[in-house]
């Protein structure tokens, strides 16, 4: 399954989603009009309570297949990034990521946003399992934590001094 064919797939579902909502919402204000007719007043009050939750999932199903489109429709950096992985299965999960990377605020097609995908992964890029370099992980942490080159070597510096005086150990 390629990328196109998953997100294809995924659309589909938030269709039928939003379908189904919209037809509970329909039948929420058929039933609150009714309840204005019929003069019931506790029935009423129920059936608005009804149609204003159906009327409020719709809309974020709406919402929801706004936002997808935005992240679905995948930048030649994107398919380049899930073209590399060996399989379907990568590519469905490096997909994943890549929304929860976007999700916490990482920045669409970054270098950060990347490699929170392959450590996600559990590889670095190559499918070999390999720790994060110090620059990957300064990468990451400078994007999310405003953490400056400059600060980070220095706390690696620290923290190695401390290791080498035995306060520390890893």
């Amino acid at each position: 399954m390629n990328p196109d064919d998953f997100l294809t797939l995924h659309e589909k579902n938030m269709r039928r989603s939003l379908a189904q909502r919209q037809e509970n919402a329909d039948r929420a204000r058929m039933e609150y009009e009714r309840s204005l007719y019929d003069g019931d007043e506790d029935a009423q009050r129920d059936a608005f309570d009804l149609w204003v939750l159906t009327a409020n999932q719709l809309k974020e199903a709406v919402d929801g297949i706004r936002g997808s489109r935005e992240v679905n429709e995948y930048t030649p950096e994107e398919q380049a990034f899930l073209g590399r992985l060996p399989n379907s299965e990568d590519q469905k999960e490096a997909a994943s990521l890549y929304r929860i990377g976007m999700e916490r605020g990482l920045k669409r097609n970054s270098p950060e946003l990347f490699n929170y995908v392959k450590h996600g992964m559990g590889h670095s890029g190559n499918n070999a399992e390999a720790p994060l370099t110090p620059d990957e992980v300064l990468n990451i942490a400078s994007e999310k934590f405003k953490l400056k080159a400059d600060d980070y070597n220095n706390n690696v510096r620290r923290l190695e001094a401390l290791k080498r005086a035995g306060e520390y150990k890893s």
